[in-house]
């Protein structure tokens, strides 16, 4: 889903996806873009993004969006590991 709107939105021309394991029970996904970004204020979201947040809610995880206007968005997505 990240992904697709990556490809859709962002205008981007590079994408990195990496995982962590930054707990022992905790794993960590972050997808990076190097495009336009976007304020997610004042963007309506979409259902990607809806989906995302619902996944990652019913995994008892945690998700935060970084899109500054220019400088791509960042999204990462942390999820118990169990």
């Amino acid at each position: 889903m990240a992904l697709e709107n990556v490809e859709r939105l962002a205008g981007a021309s590079q994408v990195r996806i990496r995982r962590e394991a930054t707990r022992s029970d905790e794993l960590t996904l972050l997808v990076q873009d190097n495009g336009s970004g976007f304020d997610p204020a004042s963007t309506p979201w979409h259902r990607e993004l809806m989906s995302i947040a619902a996944c990652v809610g019913m995994r008892g995880g945690t998700w935060t969006l970084r899109s500054p206007l220019g400088s791509g968005t960042t999204l990462t997505a942390s999820v118990p590991a169990h």
